[in-house]
């Protein structure tokens, strides 16, 4: 999974190595609130995903959560499939 920055810069790799997930199971990343690359209108993550088998498209969500000044604030957004390549043709989905 890679971490990109709002100019699309690369600044850090997460999960260098393969996940294998059962059906329906999840996983967590935590990423320090605290973290000070990615500053800006949006951060981005690529998450790279296959499966020897036909499988529906994976969820993949992202969720913040914080507080300032006594104000909580939290907002979720979905992933977008980007590229895709079935039975080994690529395709990008724009």
């Amino acid at each position: 999974m890679e971490y990109y920055d709002a100019d699309g810069i690369k600044l850090r790799e997460y999960l260098d190595h393969a996940v294998e997930l059962k059906p329906l199971q999840s996983i967590w990343l935590i990423i320090d609130g605290k973290e000070e690359l990615g500053n800006g209108t949006g951060t981005n993550f690529i998450v790279d995903w296959a499966s020897m088998h036909p499988i529906r498209t994976p969820i993949i969500e992202s969720m913040m959560a914080g507080s300032s000044y006594q104000m909580g604030f939290s907002y979720k957004s979905e992933s977008v499939v980007v590229k895709e390549c079935r039975y080994g043709v690529m395709s990008n989905l724009q």
